[in-house]
């Protein structure tokens, strides 16, 4: 039988790889979401599809099929409902017509995600894309102290292996929680979609910008918290 801690560490994994499963997903179709075109079958239930295709290779298992009155199965629910809502809201700029580029970037989708999620769980657990602070755009996506210090004193340090996570039990919004942090990487389809790769590179809004200091692309952050 699992520890608590055992059992946290898996949730919390399961609910990262779940975000970046559906990320995926958002970064694989961005030529088909930009393109000016209507009725493209871009829905919901593809992306969740997907998604769980794309959990199932990187694990090497299905997303577990837990009981939904479970706090572990109400929070992987919670997860799948925010990612079909962020899709069902976003399918009238998906299939604008006249429309090229729509800037449903995936860090757009995952932060959309991770809020939704959030409301969801109603201070069960807590979801949250952030990358280091120098990275940062909007605000809300600024990481918290916890956050900063392990990009800084682990991610960002030449001896990280990639590949590893950090989890740990500390404060978060003023309580104990069970915190897990991920480190997120540029690849190819990131630096063709929003990032530079040329100090001359403009991004998909036609806004010039410098090549990426870090390879560093982000991190995605969960936690339960402790009772």
């Amino acid at each position: 039988m699992l520890s608590q801690t055992e059992t946290n560490r898996a949730i919390t994994l399961n609910l990262t790889t779940l975000l970046r499963s559906g990320r995926k997903v958002i970064s694989d179709y961005q030529d088909l979401i930009n393109q000016k075109s209507a009725n493209k079958s871009f829905t919901a239930e593809k992306v969740i599809a997907e998604t769980l295709n794309n959990y199932e290779e990187s694990t090497g298992h299905p997303l577990p099929d837990v009981d939904k009155h479970s706090e572990e199965g109400m929070m992987l629910k919670a997860e799948l409902d925010a990612i079909t809502e962020v899709i069902n809201n976003v399918q009238p700029l998906i299939n604008n017509p006249k429309l090229g580029f729509k800037g449903f970037l995936p860090a757009i989708f995952a932060y959309r995600v991770a809020q939704s999620f959030n409301k969801k769980v109603n201070n069960l657990a807590y979801l949250k894309l952030t990358a280091p602070q120098e990275q940062v755009i909007l605000p809300s996506n600024m990481p918290d102290s916890w956050e900063n210090q392990v990009i800084k004193k682990k991610f960002q340090s030449p001896t990280w292996e990639k590949g590893g996570f950090i989890t740990e039990v500390a404060t978060l919004n003023g309580r104990k929680a069970f915190r897990l942090m991920i480190p997120e990487y540029y690849d190819a389809s990131c630096l063709h979609a929003c990032h530079g790769v040329s100090k001359e590179i403009t991004d998909s809004t036609g806004k010039k910008i410098q090549s990426s200091k870090w390879d560093l692309g982000g991190a995605v952050s969960a936690a339960i918290y402790l009772k």
